[in-house]
């Protein structure tokens, strides 16, 4: 198994709410139920400053000049720890009503009040000790002490009322020996399948590990297996980071990435809203997110014809339709021109175009509804329902608007719905006034010339794209959506670019992707002039945009 970069990526496996961090002190384990809203890390595992950490997708191992341990992953997603003359401790955060049960020699239970969970430490043979204060309301300075000389072996579970029952094989001398080989199995069959269809990439390891590790198994509200954006801090499945984890894994795994949308389609709203995100426990509807969603659905009818069986489209063509049909009826102003309640709503949170108040209607909302009424006409056609003309109607009706209210010379801006103020109405400093390019050749031969010309000359960078462009008086190196390179947006413009014969550029900022990737990791967004990835290095909207990119020059290679 390849070797991973154990700091940058947390250790994890699919279908897991656990994940492990290593962090310069020690391991830190999370436990991701309930999303980011509550604590995730529920145990710290201080380690030696001179322990040896190495990471592969199977194992976590971690080596000192006294003893050794390691972590695996069973099938359930339970976490199994093996001790070899080392003794090690599970230290708990003081958190109110917090409970650590010490229940039987072989067993603890510690319930996590506000977590709604309880973690059962299963002792399957070796030393396990606890050391607690008790206030009168929950236990205090937790410490599960585990290890010392010779053999141990742990097995941590989260469940939410009753432990499992341990299985008589789990309880044998070589059972953990049996989950490295099982696990490596599983994990050999999704790695040789992911990389048949892929150019060579340096990162493609561990963008293949990540589309992996961030599953999580479904739960709750969960209907399937979802990937998460991320297992340290975004965790959660979200409205659009999902579409690019299903277009991935269209190819090799089109069930995985058929059920990417279903959890999304069985929580949308009555109005026809999808939530901004959904875990186990709860879907958030404060925002929403760009709707790209019908684009997806075409990329994934281009990938595999699975997705163009009748039955799965009509499916999903009756929840687009729903989505679609929200932003033209509940999200628009009164001549038509549909708006953003937030920045989180764009995907852009905090872009230079949200510096005044909101709702704002930006031209990258009515392109992206432009497109998505262009596919939605073409999935009606091939179901024959006759829908095909009201979707014309209604992308010709957005059409004039848009470019009546939001045309500024060759370029969009935006504006401000309860002022009518134009934002960057003589300049485009974010890069999402140039977002319409995503029309492709449905825009003005005029304005996608100036666009792109505009494109080239002040938005790209080294290694891709800025958010914002240099010379803008808001540009902030770290800025998030002020100045970074994010993946999705830069997959975005590359598939518009390649619509409309642009190939030399998409193929450049493709290229450049690649290498930001070698520096910054598969991190959230990164510097667009030094690579530098910020924030989170085990994204997997940025691993799925990095694997897309190189199964697509695969198959651009291969046609030549």
């Amino acid at each position: 198994m390849p070797k991973l970069n154990a700091y940058d990526l947390p250790f994890s496996a699919y279908g897991s709410y656990f994940s492990v961090i290593t962090e310069q002190t020690g391991l830190c384990l999370f436990d991701l139920h309930g999303g980011d809203r509550v604590r995730q890390e529920i145990y710290h595992l201080p380690l030696p400053a001179d322990i040896q950490i190495i990471l592969t997708p199977i194992c976590l191992e971690f080596t000192g000049e006294k003893g050794s341990g390691r972590l695996v992953f069973d099938a359930g997603g339970d976490l199994w720890l093996e001790l070899l003359d080392m003794e090690v401790s599970l230290l708990a955060a003081n958190e109110k009503y917090n409970t650590l049960l010490e229940l039987r020699p072989n067993y603890m239970e510690h319930i996590l009040y506000a977590k709604e969970r309880r973690i059962g430490l299963f002792r399957i043979f070796g030393t396990m000790t606890a050391k607690q204060e008790w206030s009168g309301l929950a236990s205090k300075e937790v410490a599960v002490c585990l290890g010392g000389a010779g053999r141990h072996l742990f097995k941590i579970c989260s469940f939410l009322t009753v432990p499992p029952l341990l299985k008589p094989e789990e309880k044998t001398e070589g059972y953990f020996n049996s989950l490295i080989k099982q696990q490596t199995e599983k994990y050999g069959a999704w790695r040789e399948k992911l990389w048949q269809d892929i150019a060579f990439g340096e990162m493609a390891e561990t963008a293949i590990y990540l589309l992996w590790s961030n599953m999580v198994k479904a739960e709750g509200k969960l209907c399937a297996d979802s990937n998460y954006c991320s297992k340290r801090y975004m965790n959660n499945s979200w409205s659009w980071d999902f579409c690019f984890v299903a277009i991935a894994l269209a190819k090799s795994f089109p069930d995985i990435s058929y059920r990417q949308f279903t959890v999304f389609a069985e929580t949308q709203a009555a109005e026809g809203c999808y939530p901004d995100f959904i875990n186990e426990q709860y879907a958030s509807y404060s925002c929403s997110k760009p709707p790209i969603q019908s684009w997806m659905y075409k990329k994934l009818m281009e990938e595999n014809k699975y997705f163009s069986e009748p039955e799965r489209l009509s499916y999903a063509y009756q929840s687009l339709k729903k989505m679609v049909l929200y932003w033209l009826t509940y999200r628009v102003d009164e001549d038509g021109l549909p708006f953003y309640y937030h920045g989180n709503d764009s995907g852009w949170d905090n872009s230079s175009v949200f510096m005044t108040a909101p709702p704002i209607q930006t031209p990258d909302l009515s392109a992206y509804l432009l497109r998505e009424m262009k596919y939605l006409a073409e999935f009606a056609d091939m179901l024959k329902n006759g829908e095909s003309g009201f979707w014309l109607e209604k992308a010709s009706a957005l059409r004039r608007v848009l470019y009546a209210r939001l045309c500024s010379g060759n370029f969009f801006c935006a504006e401000e719905v309860r002022t009518k103020r134009r934002i960057q109405e003589h300049k485009p400093y974010s890069l999402s006034l140039l977002l319409p390019l995503v029309l492709a050749d449905d825009l003005p031969v005029e304005m996608k010339t100036a666009m792109l010309k505009e494109l080239k000359e002040r938005f790209l960078c080294p290694y891709g794209l800025a958010t914002e462009a240099p010379d803008s008086p808001y540009y902030k190196k770290g800025g998030y959506w002020l100045g970074p390179i994010w993946a999705p947006i830069t997959y975005l413009l590359i598939d518009a670019l390649f619509v409309m014969g642009e190939d030399e550029l998409a193929k450049d900022l493709c290229q450049r992707f690649l290498k930001l990737a070698t520096i910054g990791q598969m991190a959230e967004n990164f510097d667009a002039h030094s690579g530098e990835g910020f924030d989170d290095k085990g994204f997997s909207w940025t691993a799925a945009v990095y694997y897309q990119l190189l199964k697509e020059e695969k198959g651009r290679n291969r046609e030549k």
